[in-house]
């Protein structure tokens, strides 16, 4: 190691004279750098005593050998930095060459974009090019005209200057000229490592496993459409749900826009987030970007229950075309908060309709759409057009939410039928919850890294009713179930008068418990009142 660390010594020099010129002061914490990464000089030396042994603890030193070598051979910049095995994306530029033979479309650095495509065989061709377009989110056929040529091949690639103002934003694809008419070939590619733009990168926090959204340190509603100041921007929480009231004209869909009775109105004021025209795709990727480059924000939610269309609302249109109008929306906000904090998560929101498979003639398959199929659809559109790090916010509450005693509905009129709703799987609760990891287990739902996308319950509420023993005891068993799931980060709970979902002193007391020196009395406690010995009796 010696040897090796004395032939990178010249590097390093050259490194630490360029630094020279600009003091750095010892860290005891990280502090970000002049590429954006976040670095601690101090944890660093400590970290690494095989590197001080022969450079010296220096900050300057220690800072110029993480560039040259040190990230290349994964030595973390600073305590609690994400490694290989963090679902969050790596930060560094992409390699064209990992793409030879696949379709995609990357940042190859800061200013360039590199395209790739693997056809299965040549297209006919007047003219023997292939032609690299660039296309917006809302558009299927290009409207400008090409950006980039490569001769017409199998497997081609180009590189090309990304634009400033939308390209992050845009879609690329390769195409031919037939019969004088363009034709695009196979699917229009994102750009998927915007973070290699991010310069306002902040250390990875994971969400605690508990917390209340009133705490108001974790949870807050963003209303993109209100000054900063009034709407959680500023707030500095961890996370933010981005939610649209409709008062921007130039964020508003345009299917939003018209007045529609059936089969579902508009009745609650949540809007769908407007993807289908630049000027609204530059203004939601312009605020997004500035609220996570300016605020500790780091956990994004885009929009509220979206399989669920009152609460992202536009006048009705099939299954596919309003999952692939929220799909263009989510991936602008992802390119536009990855692009300012690299270790920054986007989540897509669901409600507990798991599987319920309404037929038409039922009211409800025209509001709903099961959270099951929103998720196999949704993740369908979004890899064939560039795979990301998408992640779920799932709100598994119980059912109905008016009743905390989850098991046992003696006394609560159609007690049977909820009770049956959740035993078949069509609706989730906390009980049966494993059914959405479970299923984002399968490979095709798989993150870019190949990991198990990260799952946080981000709103449980449990009702007061029939009784506080029986809420306190529900409130431990929601927090068993999240606990002992691997593939769940946290559960948020939220106070809700309007469902009877608020914490009586019995509850409190429990919360406090949790996750502490007395989790087994919480435990303990919550067991005797539902009548169990074993959480597998009530846990699936």
């Amino acid at each position: 190691m010696k040897k090796r660390l004395c032939r990178i010594v010249a590097a390093i020099a050259t490194a630490f004279t360029c630094l020279a010129g600009s003091a750095m002061p010892a860290m005891a914490a990280p502090q970000q750098m002049e590429d954006g990464t976040m670095f601690d000089a101090e944890y660093y030396a400590q970290s690494n005593p095989d590197v001080v042994a022969v450079l010296g603890n220096s900050p300057q030193m220690m800072w110029a050998h993480y560039k040259t070598s040190g990230k290349a051979e994964g030595r973390l910049p600073y305590a609690g930095a994400p490694t290989g095995n963090n679902n969050n994306s790596n930060s560094g530029a992409g390699s064209l060459a990992a793409l030879a033979g696949k379709t995609g479309c990357i940042l190859v650095d800061k200013n360039t974009v590199g395209l790739s495509l693997a056809l299965t065989s040549l297209p006919a061709s007047d003219d023997g090019v292939l032609y690299v377009v660039k296309m917006g989110p809302f558009e299927s056929v290009p409207s400008t005209g090409a950006i980039a040529t490569v001769a017409l091949q199998a497997n081609p690639q180009a590189t090309f200057a990304l634009d400033a103002s939308s390209g992050l934003y845009s879609k690329y694809a390769f195409c031919v000229k037939q019969g004088g008419a363009i034709k695009v070939l196979g699917t229009p590619q994102y750009i998927t490592n915007p973070e290699v733009l991010a310069t306002a990168t902040k250390p990875f926090r994971a969400l605690p496993s508990k917390s209340t959204q009133d705490e108001m340190k974790t949870f807050w509603n963003y209303w993109m459409d209100l000054p900063a100041g009034r709407n959680g921007a500023g707030a500095n929480t961890q996370m933010l749900q981005v939610l649209n009231s409709g008062n921007d004209a130039a964020l508003l869909h345009p299917y939003a826009r018209v007045a529609d009775s059936h089969p579902i109105p508009d009745k609650t004021g949540y809007y769908m987030l407007n993807a289908s025209d630049w000027n609204g795709v530059m203004t939601m990727a312009t605020r997004l970007h500035n609220v996570a480059a300016v605020t500790n924000t780091q956990d994004f939610v885009i929009g509220n229950e979206v399989n669920e269309r009152k609460w992202n609302y536009v006048a009705y249109m099939n299954d596919d075309q309003y999952i692939r109008e929220y799909m263009q929306g989510f991936r602008v906000c992802y390119n536009a908060i990855k692009s300012a904090n690299a270790n920054a998560r986007v989540f897509i929101s669901i409600d507990q309709r798991w599987d319920c498979n309404y037929p038409t003639s039922n009211p409800e398959h025209y509001h709903f759409i099961d959270g099951k199929d929103f998720l196999e659809k949704f993740n369908s559109m979004i890899s064939a057009e560039g795979n990301i790090d998408w992640c779920v916010a799932a709100h598994p509450h119980l059912v109905p939410l008016t009743w905390s005693r989850f098991w046992n509905y003696n006394g609560l009129a159609g007690g049977s039928i909820y009770q049956g709703l959740v035993t078949s799987g069509k609706f989730m609760s906390f009980q049966n919850a494993s059914m959405l990891t479970n299923y984002l287990q399968q490979p095709a739902l798989l993150s870019p890294s190949g990991k198990v996308r990260t799952v946080v319950y981000s709103e449980i509420t449990l009702a007061a009713a029939p009784d506080e023993a029986s809420q306190a005891a529900a409130l431990y068993a929601s927090y068993y179930a999240t606990v002992t799931n691997p593939y769940v980060e946290a559960i948020i709970y939220a106070q809700d008068p309007s469902t009877g979902a608020y914490f009586g002193a019995q509850t409190k007391s429990i919360y406090a418990m949790m996750g502490t020196d007395q989790n087994a009395a919480a435990d303990a406690y919550a067991k005797g009142v539902i009548g169990i010995s074993n959480w597998s009796q009530v846990i699936h």
